[in-house]
């Protein structure tokens, strides 16, 4: 009977119109945002390709190359001029780009916090706004328009002066972040960003070394495909839960299957490992080709591939998310006969995402989905795997505690000792008769 229930329910899941929605979203998704062929662009590449490309993780660097790349590092003699230079131009049209909740935000300050931001870039450089700006002008009439700024190996030390230590420059930086609300370049965890180091040969060459013998070269893919998949399930999984369990009123049929013999622990049981399966298993296919494409070149090069890798990380990565999702779509519903669930998921999954600190941190905290936006620094990972078990076990408790609660609450529903709904349909009908009725003369 289980099984068949189980079966049943998923072919259920198959007819919603929301569900396919939800397969289209994804697929959009994978093709912006990696690409059809996102692991076997790099592979051609690799086989084809005579210009060593630093960003792919299959190709060996060649020694004796001038860049193989640069990594950010908080210098001090690049961090200063640079961010102050980002500063003046700000300044210089009130309008200071911030992510104060990690939504684009263009800040504009008041005559007197201008007049600080003026006076704190007069300190930092001895020169007023209007000097550095003469001087900036100077600077740039040297260089050729029309090409990038690197090109002209801008340096920004050289028209930039710095009249101050560094340790009063990031308190000067610190206080500029607290009037613009927080989330500003100049937050003192953004400085690095303004530095840059070139990395060398060796440390390239180790750490393709250790994609290809320690990641086993399908790892970092399933990480970056397990990041961005990660916002779909966040955002849109609890779509498919919620409408499969308002299809029940929609169609009639509510109080049929409340009066079923089958307990109510076994039932939602089911409907959620039957949501939870449909919702998983198209990532599981979306990752075949990236595997098979992984897994055939590096047999073909002799390396050591891990098959399970996509397998491994959707579960202990995605699935947590999916669970989380599922089971406040299970809970409200049951709860409210409305799509409420879908609305407080859907908030609290954007604010979740906008609020990590940053795509490749390793501070995960309780971030709802867990990004790791790059196919290298495995270290990270490595490094906060603690913090990262215990986010992922964190929602997977979660979900547990509201499936048990979304049981109690189903079975008080079957007795007639719950109607939440049925409460909130006789308190608008009273409101809306208690509104007098403007009647015309």
């Amino acid at each position: 009977m289980v099984p068949a229930l189980f079966i049943k329910e998923c072919r259920q899941i198959l007819k919603s119109i929301l569900y396919w929605v939800f397969l289209g979203v994804i697929l959009v998704f994978y093709t912006t945002q990696l690409g059809m062929n996102f692991a076997g662009d790099d592979i051609q590449e690799a086989k084809q390709s005579t210009v060593y490309n630093f960003s792919n993780p299959l190709m060996e660097p060649p020694q004796g190359l001038e860049n193989y790349g640069t990594r950010s590092a908080e210098i001090p003699e690049q961090v200063m001029p640079a961010a102050t230079y980002r500063l003046w131009g700000e300044y210089s049209e009130n309008k200071y780009l911030c992510y104060p909740i990690g939504f684009y935000k263009n800040v504009r300050l008041n005559d007197s916090q201008q007049e600080r931001i003026a006076q704190i870039i007069e300190e930092i450089t001895g020169q007023t706004p209007e000097q550095l700006g003469n001087t900036v002008q100077k600077a740039f009439s040297k260089f050729d328009p029309n090409l990038p700024i690197f090109e002209n190996s801008l340096n920004f030390s050289d028209f930039v002066p710095i009249r101050v230590s560094y340790e009063q420059f990031k308190a000067y930086m610190a206080e500029i972040d607290s009037t613009l609300g927080g989330g500003s370049g100049y937050a003192l965890e953004n400085l690095a960003s303004y530095g840059h180091v070139p990395v060398t040969y060796e440390e390239k060459a180790a750490e393709q070394k250790e994609i290809i013998t320690m990641e086993k070269v399908t790892r970092p893919y399933a990480r970056l495909f397990c990041d961005y998949m990660g916002i779909v399930c966040a955002l849109f999984s609890v779509f498919v839960p919620v409408a499969f369990l308002l299809r029940d009123r929609r169609a009639g049929c509510a109080q049929l299957i409340a009066s079923r013999c089958i307990p109510s622990a076994c039932l939602i049981l089911i409907r959620y490992l039957a949501v939870l399966t449909m919702l998983t298993i198209p990532f599981f296919l979306l990752s075949l080709p990236a595997l098979v494409e992984l897994a055939v070149y590096g047999a073909s090069q002799g390396w050591s591939v891990d098959y399970l890798a996509f397998v491994k990380y959707i579960f202990a990565w995605l699935v947590p998310t999916l669970m989380f999702c599922t089971s406040v779509g299970f809970f409200f519903t049951i709860l409210t006969d409305t799509p409420i669930g879908v609305a407080l998921m859907f908030l609290y999954s954007m604010f979740s995402i906008f609020t990590a600190n940053g795509l490749s941190s390793g501070q995960y905290g309780l971030s709802l989905a867990i990004r790791h936006n790059n196919l290298w620094h495995a270290d990270v990972i490595h490094s906060n795997f603690e913090a990262l078990c215990f986010n992922r076990l964190f929602y997977v408790a979660v979900s547990l505690v509201l499936i048990a609660a979304t049981v109690i609450l189903y079975e008080l529903k079957r007795r007639g000792k719950l109607d939440v709904y049925g409460k909130l349909q006789k308190i608008i009908s009273r409101v809306k008769g208690s509104v007098p009725t403007r009647h015309r003369g």
